[in-house]
């Protein structure tokens, strides 16, 4: 059974595309131009990353952590 989904939707002057794709385990993405690149990574525990980098240099990475196991209780806190 999937635990992740991949999204993607290039658009042009004339059409849209769209993409999914399910993953079990991972779902990584990218969006880029020639001198910026895109990425995110997302685990099935709910953990990854996303970053950007132009020209080879990292602009900046965020890093999270997994989903907490909340109950209905801790929600309504």
């Amino acid at each position: 059974m999937a635990a992740t989904i991949a999204k993607a939707t290039g658009r042009d002057t004339s059409r849209v595309k769209e993409t999914r794709r399910l993953g079990s385990v991972s779902s990584y993405v990218e969006a880029n131009t020639w001198r910026t690149f895109t990425s995110a990574f997302v685990h099935r525990d709910g953990s990854g990353y996303v970053e950007v980098t132009r020209d080879g240099k990292t602009l900046c990475r965020f890093n999270f952590g997994p989903e907490a196991k909340e109950t209905d209780e801790a929600l309504s806190e």
